[in-house]
């Protein structure tokens, strides 16, 4: 190794260097001009690493859309035919569903934060919730105006 301070050529398995005594760290190491390697950066892994990345967060965000928007559907189908208290019970299970599709979007989000689609996700889910608070808010008005001034 080349000693990055005084150009003095080191053992490989030197700490500091044998000259001015400077620690010879990961950023210091140089190969010596008599071992001849050469670096070879091998960024094809990288890139796999990367679309498997990319894989799995379109999967996590494609999850999180079917239990968030389609779940209360898929629900209703499957009880349109079961008795009435089996329905009350069932029924439950979509607000689970898309509690579960936030957490999950949530998760994607943090563990893979540059996925375009996963932000879509988001987005869509937080324009929907603030559509439903909007209609509850609207619905709750006109029930109180009706109520005070239908007397």
């Amino acid at each position: 190794m080349i000693c990055s301070k005084c150009g003095t050529d080191n053992d490989i398995n030197n700490i500091s260097c044998t000259k001015c005594g400077t620690e010879l760290k990961n950023n210091n190491i140089y190969p010596t001009s008599e071992e001849n390697d050469t670096i070879i950066i091998d960024n094809s892994q990288k890139e796999n690493d990367n679309d498997y990345n990319k894989n799995i967060a379109i999967i996590l965000g494609i999850i999180s859309l079917v239990l968030y928007f389609f779940s209360p559907i898929i629900i209703n189908r499957i009880s349109s035919n079961m008795p009435e208290q089996s329905k009350i019970n069932i029924s439950s299970i979509s607000g689970i569903c898309r509690m579960a599709g936030v957490i999950i979007m949530i998760f994607g989000r943090i563990k893979y934060p540059n996925s375009k689609f996963l932000k879509g996700v988001m987005w869509s889910i937080i324009v929907s919730i603030v559509l439903l608070i909007t209609a509850i808010i609207i619905l709750i008005g006109a029930c109180y105006g009706i109520i005070s001034y239908g007397g």
